[in-house]
């Protein structure tokens, strides 16, 4: 049994998913003991290497499982308002009134591919009124200017226009911002966005992260975002779940798993992002591929692939249980590792660090790798910026926590940074010091205002 969820007032609530698939190759498990909430305005990240099973967790929450598939155990719950008893969806009958108000109607799926998702052979606008219509009840009137109004929100120039267009007439962002309309149309609780912009260039791919996350604040959205972008995780999800194998192997925070992974697998994972290994180094990877759910070797399903498994102990048996883990030093962490070895793998991390640097020597220009990745996915506060002063004394360096963001061709050395150069600080503000004296620091809004006033000057003659 997988443990329990935590979330103290959760809109959706999944317990045990079960999820299997009967084939010539027999039962295959796709998902396997599958928990864990979701509460509204917030956002969970289900991430895992694909064949992990979480396009099918996601599935099963909506009762879209087809045959061969079928879920044999655990329970979904959709919680109503106050007083009401919660919608137990898998005991639903087919046919029930319940679940059809519940597919597009207070939960919507937002696919991967909009192209596939969209009908070649119906305008966009037939299209969101279907959806806005079969849910609500309206006139064709109505409808037709909540599909405006929706297109507008997402950001369409011309919603007018684009409800008189085909998808190939629109481009990959245009079709993903419709995708995204009609899956709002109908005014749902929960959004099940299934790598809502694998498809998608990187600027488009930041608009529509941009647009979800706008959009949940102002509807109190409740999103279960499917992905393996760790760099989407970091902007966009509140809460994580690793899954590997149909199992869910550690849970957490987003800012605690990004910042000290606890199991091998997290660990693989944002240890192979690109922007965490230095320029000249090879990059790491989990070596192999995930197996087949037909061969899943016994005990941990991950030793195979592991660098942290112990002989006899990871490769026999059942694979490990989720359990609570605490690291010393923060108890209310609030953890869950599927791992035999948690605290032995934590300890031989911690013993792998570089040591500290001397106080005599120049403050580095970066601090450890496991620290840094805090700032390369974007989990942390965003640094303070500042240029630094003309004749400004950097005779003792800028302190250890300032970066130089742009000293192209002024090597590493943060003491020999230009005036005017840009810096950033990522030091909270209770641990400032008095230091900052060096440069001319702003926050997000007056480096906008600096950035429109020089576009604003006229050109030098």
């Amino acid at each position: 049994m997988t443990l329990a969820t935590t979330e103290p007032n959760p809109l959706l609530e999944v317990t045990d998913l079960r999820t299997h698939f009967y084939t010539e190759e027999g039962e295959l498990r796709a998902v396997n003991g599958v928990s864990f909430a979701l509460a509204r305005g917030r956002t969970l990240a289900l991430v895992g290497e694909s064949g992990c099973g979480k396009s099918v967790t996601a599935q099963s929450v909506l009762r879209l499982i087809q045959p061969p598939g079928r879920i044999v155990g655990g329970s979904v719950r959709l919680h109503r308002g106050p007083g009401e008893p919660p919608l137990e969806v898998l005991e639903e009958r087919e046919s029930s009134p319940a679940l059809f108000e519940l597919r597009g109607g207070r939960a919507a799926l937002i696919f991967q591919e909009a192209t596939a998702a969209l009908s070649p052979v119906h305008t966009i606008g037939t299209q969101i009124l279907e959806a806005s219509r079969t849910h609500q009840k309206l006139s064709k009137k109505e409808a037709t200017q909540l599909a405006l109004d929706m297109l507008e929100r997402v950001g369409i120039q011309d919603p007018a226009l684009c409800l008189r267009q085909y998808p190939h007439e629109l481009s990959g962002g245009m079709r993903q911002r419709a995708v995204i309309a009609m899956a709002l149309v109908s005014n749902p609780e929960l959004v099940i966005a299934d790598e809502p912009t694998t498809a998608l260039d990187v600027t488009i791919q930041a608009q529509v992260l941009s647009l979800l996350k706008s959009l949940q604040q102002k509807l109190n959205l409740a999103i279960l975002l499917i992905t393996h972008d760790l760099g989407v995780v970091a902007q966009m999800a509140d809460e994580v779940v690793v899954m590997y194998l149909g199992r869910v192997v550690e849970r957490g925070p987003v800012r605690g798993i990004l910042k000290k992974p606890r199991h091998p697998y997290t660990i693989g994972l944002l240890e192979s992002l690109p922007s965490l290994t230095p320029i000249g180094k090879r990059l790491p990877s989990i070596r192999g591929s995930v197996p087949a759910l037909s061969d899943i070797p016994p005990g941990c399903p991950f030793h195979t692939r592991c660098t942290y498994a112990v002989a006899g102990r990871c490769n026999v048996g059942a694979p490990p249980p989720l359990e609570a883990f605490s690291a010393p030093g923060a108890p209310s962490e609030e953890r869950f590792v599927a791992c035999w070895r948690t605290r032995e793998v934590a300890l031989e991390r911690l013993m792998q660090r570089p040591a500290e640097v001397a106080p005599s020597e120049p403050p580095p220009l970066a601090r450890p790798l496991e620290d840094h990745s805090e700032r390369v996915t974007q989990t942390a506060v965003p640094p303070a910026v500042g240029l630094v002063r003309p004749g400004a004394d950097l005779s003792a360096g800028l302190p250890a926590t300032v970066g130089v963001a742009a000293a192209d061709g002024l090597g590493p050395d943060p003491r020999g940074t230009a005036a005017g150069t840009l810096v950033l600080d990522e030091r909270p503000e209770d641990k400032l010091a008095a230091d900052r004296t060096e440069a001319e620091w702003f926050d997000g809004s007056d480096v906008q205002s600096v950035r429109e006033s020089d576009e604003d000057e006229e050109p030098r003659s």
